[in-house]
């Protein structure tokens, strides 16, 4: 059977909405569904091996993933990835590497897999579509990485694994990420479109300020596509610090 009378899953249509093929017209979304291949990983069976160059652009349909990636000093750093989440993002590059990590099924697994070959045969007939994808600036990820102050001094390596540690997260215009008193313990990187920050300062809440103030500053010297305003709350004659973080793509 062709990949033109190939039935596309529409749980794989979903998962192509949350990676950075999202930009994408929804028809195309499901040419390019045509392209992968699903595949079952059986319990504590390999995906791949470190050092290996012929990886596959990987959605977790369902299941969990371990990316193993060993230290120089005997230790390793574990990453975690379960349903929806992606992994081998250097194979949407062709960048074929020798990689410097395993990933292996935790429990059985069954994931959506694109071989480069398939993804250059699909931009050939979809040349529009390759700009769109080209636009979003943040495939590799890895080199997006490197270019922030904050992760200049990484290696190829460390960039690597860093980028293997993120996950897209795609939000709707007027969606909240998180609010204000919420615990946060995650690093969000603003990849394409913009996003709001807002901040009260009360005179009880100095730390609040400083914080408003160092997100201020680092966005004034990495980002040239952010704007301020100050406001004052009509009740409480708090102030309202705002700021927007637009993303590259």
């Amino acid at each position: 059977m062709g990949n033109c009378c190939k039935t596309v899953p529409e749980d794989l249509v979903d998962f192509l909405r949350c990676t950075p093929f999202f930009k994408i017209d929804e028809a195309l979304l499901e040419d390019l569904g045509r392209s992968f291949e699903r595949q079952y990983f059986p319990a504590n069976k390999e995906l791949w091996t470190e050092g290996m160059e012929d990886i596959k652009f990987t959605i977790i349909a369902s299941g969990e993933v371990r990316l193993v990636h060993k230290l120089e000093n005997k230790r390793s750093i574990i990453i975690q990835k379960e349903k929806g989440q992606c992994i081998g993002y250097e194979a949407l590059n062709n960048k074929f590497l020798k990689v410097n990590y395993s990933a292996t099924a935790i429990v059985d697994t069954y994931c959506y897999q694109l071989e480069f070959d398939a993804l250059s045969r699909f931009w050939r007939s979809h040349s529009l579509a390759q700009e769109i994808f080209r636009k979003c600036h943040v495939i590799p990820l890895d080199s997006y990485l490197r270019k922030m102050n904050i992760f200049k001094s990484l290696n190829d390596e460390q960039s690597v694994l860093l980028a293997n540690m993120f996950k897209w997260k795609i939000l709707k215009q007027g969606e909240t990420l998180f609010e204000e008193g919420e615990y946060g313990n995650t690093l969000y990187l603003v990849a394409i479109g913009c996003v709001q920050v807002m901040a009260k300062v009360t005179k009880e809440n100095e730390d609040a300020e400083m914080v408003a103030f160092e997100l201020e500053k680092a966005n004034s010297t990495t980002n040239e596509n952010e704007n301020e305003n100050e406001n004052k709350n009509e009740n409480g004659g708090d102030e309202i610090l705002t700021t927007q973080i637009a993303g590259v793509g």
